[in-house]
């Protein structure tokens, strides 16, 4: 099993999901796992960096980083033969075709 995948010996792998966005159109492998929810600090507009939201925001990504900084150990040497994992594409939205 690759490093990345979690397994009853590497609970966490080495996978660090964040939802961001949606997680609506997540396909059903994706739904199982637990993620990090940053959603309700997805604010595009640069005038919310001035906000106290944002410090929050801030606060929760250095607390990210220091859980990926304990994973590190876990991360094996590189190895050219490690086998390739590619998941399913995720679902899309039909895009309308413009009519003329």
């Amino acid at each position: 099993m690759p490093y990345a995948l979690a397994s009853p010996e590497r609970p966490q792998g080495l996978i660090y999901p964040i939802l961001y966005v949606d997680s609506e159109n997540f396909p059903a492998y994706a739904r199982t796992r637990s993620w990090r929810d940053l959603k309700k600090w997805n604010v595009p507009y640069p005038v919310y960096q001035q906000t106290s939201e944002y410090i929050e925001f801030h606060r929760q990504v250095e607390s990210i980083a220091i859980e990926l900084a304990a994973l590190l150990p876990q991360v094996p040497d590189w190895q050219p033969d490690w086998p390739t994992y590619r998941p399913d594409p995720p679902f899309r939205v039909p895009v309308p075709v413009p009519r003329f």
